[in-house]
């Protein structure tokens, strides 16, 4: 029974709360930055105006959209044989056509690649198709299981059992193999292992692109930095080895003159070496005695 202290109520109130908050609320929120000023503009520019981006968007597309239709093309008519028609060993017949299904895709592709099958946008559709039949197939042939069998009885004698399978099972059936077909959608353009070994660009493999890229950027600037800090650490000691040298020969020689050109030299050496450590405070003091 439904009430306010039910517990059927409860529970569907918190799966109902849980949906929105993590499923609704996050694509309301990136729909309403898109649709604000600054995000229709960015969008705009990122969208329409970038050729990479269009070409990511329209391969994402085909390869959605062909993998759904093919699969639908595929699936329909085997769920509609094994629904309908008296298949010796249908049901080893149905495991074996259903079977690519449980295969991981990336195993496809690397069979398809090991056979010598070609690569780019039309080879990932195919393979995409061959591993995502089974879902429009099976879910066909149970939606036709569950169309009314006395509809199709009293149809029957009046039409033809071709014309009764057009006009009478497949529109009840049509919302499951809509269904079937934005399922197949949905799984071909968030697939990763195919596109990437097949070198189809799509937006799941620059995604792996941008990010790879972002990491090796880090990464540099990290060996940059290093490497300066070293290299300011080796000067440091370069300067302090040369003054102390400087002061251990001028503490153990005799009184003497001094030598000018020597003085100049040695000023020389110590300046270049500090403009080299602090460059900043060097262009100060010229910029002070200028």
């Amino acid at each position: 029974m439904w009430g306010w202290r039910s517990s059927r109520t409860i529970v569907v109130g918190a799966a109902i709360g849980a949906f929105s908050v993590f499923c609704i609320l996050p694509l309301a929120y990136m729909i309403a930055v898109a649709l604000s000023e600054t995000g229709r503009a960015a969008l705009y520019a990122d969208l329409f105006l970038d050729y990479r981006q269009r070409a990511l968007l329209f391969n994402t597309a085909i390869l959605g959209v062909g993998t759904a239709v093919a699969a639908t093309v595929i699936g329909v008519p085997l769920g509609v044989a094994l629904a309908r028609l008296a298949l010796p060993f249908k049901a080893g017949l149905r495991i074996v056509l259903a079977a690519p299904a449980l295969i991981p895709s990336y195993i496809v592709g690397l069979a398809w690649l090991y056979f010598g099958g070609p690569e780019g946008l039309p080879a990932a559709l195919f393979v995409l198709t061959v591993l995502l039949y089974p879902l429009s197939m099976l879910i066909a042939e149970s939606a036709i299981r569950g169309v009314e069998p006395s509809l199709e009885e009293a149809a029957s004698l009046a039409a033809k059992p071709g014309r009764v399978l057009w006009r009478i099972t497949l529109p009840l059936v049509v919302p499951s193999v809509l269904a079937a077909a934005l399922i197949v959608f949905v799984l071909a353009v968030s697939d990763f292992g195919v596109p990437a070994l097949l070198r189809a660009r799509v937006f799941t493999t620059e995604i792996r692109s941008l990010a790879r890229r972002g990491r090796s950027d880090d990464r540099l600037r990290s060996s940059l930095h290093a490497g300066s800090a070293d290299r300011r650490a080796r000067d440091r000691s370069s300067l302090r080895e040369l003054v102390g040298r400087r002061g251990a020969r001028l503490r153990g020689c005799h009184p003497q003159q001094p030598d000018a050109g020597r003085g100049r030299r040695d000023d020389r050496v110590r300046g270049g070496v500090m403009a080299r450590l602090c460059p900043r405070a060097n262009d100060g003091r010229r910029r002070s005695g200028g």
